[in-house]
């Protein structure tokens, strides 16, 4: 498990060498260094790498507490003590991992990771692959990191010593400390890539590194290997800060996302994912997404949820994707892959279809030959003047077969018409799937493809119906606009619908609609890897599918269990407030008033492949809400091609300074008429962004004797 505590679970924050807060009611039961503890197992840690790091299994008994603070039963199970040393080479106590997530009150967030009575955390730290001993004469490079299975991870990858801590947070403070024991030691901050590693990365004074492709370092191992490890620790390689009062670099153009957390995933689906973008080394949130919108249609509209206990407010999970990357980051391989059970199932629809039409045509042989017999025995009938046995033959004539239709799922390419129609044929719904949603998309933006858009927005609810009223086609009644999509686009292509719903000309919550849009980072590491897919991983993946596409309609909705109830409405105070706070953009703001029903769905998905699929639980509920804070990651980078545009136009400005006089005013900057600064607005941010980040100086200058205001001038500060 990732530790993002910047201080343990139940202990006060430290800054500095303080005393760890006692856990005072923990008692060691027994000690078995036989037993394989479920950290070990899950982490891959073997029972000699835990010796060699002088780690010991114990069984242990936490006291907890009520609400008034009175003890409830304890918990109780075995735990995993690693040592912790300061850099003196004093033994100042234990991490300890249980073989879970507890609370010790009901105020306290689960948490598995604790320090023993009286253990100090800043300023500790278990070393691999040296004696702490032997700290002061170390030469050439140490790794500071923290989290027991990192720490063993780096160190077999880049065959380096490492100190490894308790929490990204006193990262810096170990750095500091080690410094001082060792000035001559090149010293490497090795961090989570999420908020609190690379916070803690920038302020370790020293270069820095953190993963790419996953949240921590074991993480990458798992997926991948050691030669993965050590490829992203060079690559992610970052110089420490300059000093104040020289230029720093400017942020990136985009704001950061989260990396997928596949623990988020449906235990069906996770291991396909993982192993799909490890051998293809491409982000996993391609897989995951496409995983996700594709089996949401093929459960269509078969099982919807009702996220109230009362309100007949009724979700259908069809859902929306967009993988955006550039056009070299794997976007159609991941898609493929994901995708390979629909397609299987199409096959086998299709030979099905194809038998059902070859026996419809016999039958139509047969049934005409009937008809022509039961027509003339009636010619003859009336000959003899015997109409009422001429009747009897014409009524025991044989009726029409019925023609069967292909079962779809997936299309690609069609008019909205022939969509319908394709609807109606397939009421649970369809997945449309396009390589490029770039071209789609654009054929909505013009005149022309109005009906066409406000079609496909009735479709995102999936529950409506729509009636397309056509001279030449008369009247077509759609009955179920259940439609998933999915599709790749690049960000070049996407940004100038972005800026149309910033500006208003595109702004009916078109792009809003994609609430699974991913804008992974890059994935710069590349290694050589050619190893067989997981036919298991796959099996269950497909099943999954086959399962869905096999079920049966069910009129009755879900509903969430009590205590996913409550979760979800805590959650929706949280989404509303932030939605309706006036703080955000109208785009971000437009983003989350559609994210409940995609939470619902989401949460409906996760307990029908993994759960009994009687009540969403809670389980699959807070999966859902923590895959919606990923989403909602990559939403604002999605629209920050609208909300960050400063920092291109400080790019900008940076490339063309010498065109610039010195000092220089906006109204200069205006007269330019530069891509991206000709407004006033625009062009004050990408000042003020420079001014944050050491470029510029302003300088006030005095009004002249003819009056008037002070003027505002700025003038480049050059490094060195």
């Amino acid at each position: 498990m990732v530790d993002q505590r910047e201080t343990p679970a139940g202990s006060d924050p430290v800054e500095g060498p303080e005393q760890h807060r006692e856990q005072p009611s923990t008692e060691y039961l027994s000690a078995d260094q036989k037993v394989i503890h479920s950290y070990a197992q899950k982490k891959g840690l073997s029972s000699d790498v835990l010796e060699a790091l002088g780690c010991t299994v114990k069984n242990v008994r936490i006291a907890r507490f009520n609400s008034d603070g009175k003890p409830v039963k304890p918990w109780e199970g075995p735990a995993l003590l690693r040592p912790l040393f300061d850099t003196a080479g004093n033994h100042c106590g234990y991490e300890q991992i249980l073989a879970e997530s507890i609370c010790r009150s009901p105020d306290d967030k689960p948490n598995d990771k604790f320090a023993t009575k009286g253990a100090k955390v800043a300023g500790t730290f278990t070393p691999i692959g040296f004696d702490i001993k032997d700290l002061p004469r170390l030469e050439g490079r140490l790794i500071v990191c923290a989290g027991l299975a990192d720490g063993h991870r780096l160190h077999e990858a880049t065959e380096l010593p490492v100190a490894c801590g308790l929490g990204e947070a006193i990262i810096p403070g170990n750095i500091a400390l080690i410094h001082e024991m060792n000035p001559g030691l090149r010293l490497i901050a090795a961090v989570d890539n999420d908020k609190a590693g690379i916070r803690a990365g920038k302020r370790a004074g020293t270069s820095w590194t953190c993963p790419q492709s996953a949240k921590d370092w074991s993480d990458v191992y798992q997926s991948a290997d050691a030669e993965a490890v050590l490829a992203e620790f060079q690559n992610g390689m970052t110089t420490p800060e300059p000093p104040e009062g020289q230029p720093r670099p400017l942020p990136d153009d985009m704001p950061p996302v989260l990396p997928l957390d596949p623990d988020n995933l449906p235990a069906a689906l996770r291991d396909f994912v993982c192993d799909v973008a490890g051998r293809q080394q491409c982000p996993p949130d391609y897989v995951a997404v496409a995983a996700l919108v594709a089996i949401s249609g093929v459960l269509g509209n078969k099982i919807k949820i009702r996220p109230k206990q009362n309100d007949d407010w009724t979700i259908t999970p069809n859902l929306w994707g967009a993988m955006i990357g550039g056009p070299s980051a794997m976007k159609s391989p991941a898609m493929k892959a994901a995708l390979s059970p629909v397609y299987a199932i199409e096959r086998e629809n299709q030979e099905v279809f194809e038998t059902e039409l070859a026996e419809y045509k016999a039958e139509s042989e047969l049934a005409e030959i009937q008809s022509k017999a039961a027509k003339d025995k009636a010619k003859a009938e009336v000959k003899k003047g015997n109409q009422n046995a001429a009747m009897d033959a014409l009524r025991a004539s044989v009726e029409e077969p019925v023609k069967p239709t292909r079962p779809r799922i997936i299309v690609n390419d069609s008019t909205v018409a022939k969509l319908g129609e394709l609807l109606n044929e397939n009421a649970s719904g369809l997945l449309l799937v396009r390589d490029e949603i770039a071209g789609w998309l654009a054929q909505m933006r013009g005149e022309d493809g109005q009906a066409d858009r406000a079609f496909y927005l009735e479709c995102f609810d999936g529950c409506g119906q729509y009636i397309f009223d056509r001279i030449g086609r008369g009247t077509l009644l759609i009955t179920s606009t259940t439609l998933a999509i999915i599709g790749g686009i690049q960000p070049s292509k996407i940004a100038p619908l972005i800026r149309g719903a910033v500006r208003g000309s595109d702004d009916d919550g078109l792009i809003q609609r994609f609430q699974l849009a991913v804008f992974p980072d890059r994935i710069k590491a590349w290694h050589w890897s050619d190893r067989p897919p997981n036919r298991q991983a796959y099996s269950t993946y497909a099943q999954a599918f086959r399962k869905f596409s096999e079920m049966e309609a069910d009129e009755t909705p879900r509903q969430f269990s009590p205590g996913a109830q409550e979760m979800f409405i805590e959650w929706m105070k949280e989404i509303q407030t932030k939605a309706r706070s006036g703080e955000l953009h109208p785009v971000m703001e437009s983003h989350l008033m559609k994210m409940p029903k995609t939470v619902a769905a989401l949460a409906l998905i996760f307990e029908l492949v993994d759960g009994t699929g009687d009540q969403v639980g809670e389980v699959a509920t807070g999966k859902a809400l923590d895959f919606a804070d990923y989403l909602q990651s990559h939403a604002e980078r999605l629209y920050s091609v609208a909300t960050h545009g400063a920092v291109t136009g400080a790019r900008l400005l940076i490339d063309r300074r010498d065109k610039l006089s010195d000092p220089f005013t906006l109204r200069e900057v205006q007269r330019k008429a530069w891509a991206g600064l000709t407004e006033k607005a625009q062009i004050r941010d990408t000042l003020d962004l420079l001014l944050d980040y050491g470029h510029l100086r302003e300088i006030e200058s005095l009004p002249s004797v003819a009056g008037g205001r002070p003027s505002i001038q700025y003038r480049w500060i050059r490094e060195g």
